[in-house]
């Protein structure tokens, strides 16, 4: 097996343990409705032929908020972005703001944003512009996901980026 393979091999897997231990966490936990989705985005590409089944095969878990399926992409670093985990040091933990984009939680701001409808805190959030999130795009675009849960490897606590719309949906309408 060549160096290019083995390393594809072991951030497969290190991907699926992501996957499973967020699914873990939020499903015994938090006692919420969440499942991994089937081979994680792997079938997307064919579910268009499949009439009404594409959003089943997007996202790596998908999340049950009354009717509404969430679309989670699950993605761990070695070194996440400085405007995700620096915010937490220097806001002590509060969410962050992604200008005209979304909202970065900490674990207990997203578990409260779904369990409550809790929303963040406005008057009291750090924005940060949309220039410095460009790799963050390109997640949400992997799978036109709905969330983002991230964290860097080998440490245990998790962010989620989500994006305004679902924000609006879960802190109303649809309480998971």
């Amino acid at each position: 097996m060549s160096e290019k393979q083995r390393r594809g091999r072991n951030s497969k897997q290190r991907g699926a343990a992501a996957e499973r231990s967020l699914a873990k966490l939020l499903s015994e936990k938090f006692n919420l409705p969440v499942k991994r989705v089937a081979r994680s985005g792997a079938l997307k590409f064919f579910a268009g032929e499949m009439v009404g089944q594409s959003d089943n095969y997007r996202g790596d878990l998908q999340l049950e908020c009354g009717k509404k399926k969430i679309r989670i992409e699950v993605k761990t670093r070695v070194k996440l972005p400085e405007y995700i985990v620096g915010r937490d040091d220097k806001n002590r933990g509060r969410a962050g703001r992604i200008d005209n984009f979304g909202y970065i939680l900490s674990l207990p701001e997203f578990i409260a944003l779904l369990t409550k409808g809790d929303l963040p805190d406005k008057t009291r959030i750090e924005t940060v512009s949309t220039k410095k999130c460009k790799e963050m795009f390109k997640w949400f675009a992997q799978d036109d996901s709905d969330i983002v849960a991230t964290k860097e490897t080998r440490k245990h606590k998790w962010f989620f980026v989500v994006k305004d719309n679902i924000i609006d949906k879960i802190g109303g309408k649809y309480k998971c």
